[in-house]
């Protein structure tokens, strides 16, 4: 349940990632209160096999290096080993079309736009340009 004592929605994504999230303080689903959290699973990256062009590019980015430089941690280190999952909070309403919605729209776009075409088709002339040297 979430802070207002409603229930939470799970849906699968992919995969590899989830999302949970709440109707928010106004209890109706799909509008811009809605608060939740995205989850994905992060996958070991193989270790990278050395190329001529590592030569022209550091270690490890700018930014990673002035994080160090600072003092900061990342996240994922700040957690340990138990990093497996990485989490992305948002809020509104996200995903509008879903399912079969999101089918039907593109559905009935595709007709509207061939039903429009007919006319221009009708009305059409081509036309031949020759030239001649």
């Amino acid at each position: 349940q979430d802070h207002w004592g409603r229930p939470l929605r799970y849906l699968v994504l992919n995969s590899t990632s989830v999302r949970i999230w709440s109707s928010g303080a106004d209890g109706e689903w799909n509008t811009k209160w809605d608060v939740g959290i995205i989850i994905e699973k992060t996958a070991a990256q193989p270790p990278s096999k050395p190329s001529w062009h590592d030569r022209f590019r550091p270690a490890e980015p700018w930014l990673a290096q002035r994080k160090t430089a600072l003092g900061i941690t990342p996240e994922a280190s700040a957690l340990g080993s138990a990093a497996f999952f990485e989490t992305t909070p948002f809020s509104g309403g996200q995903v509008r079309l879903t399912g079969a919605s999101y089918f039907w729209f593109f559905s009935a776009l595709m007709a509207a736009t061939a039903i429009i075409f007919i006319p221009f088709a009708m009305l059409y002339r081509p036309k031949s340009y020759l030239q001649s040297d």
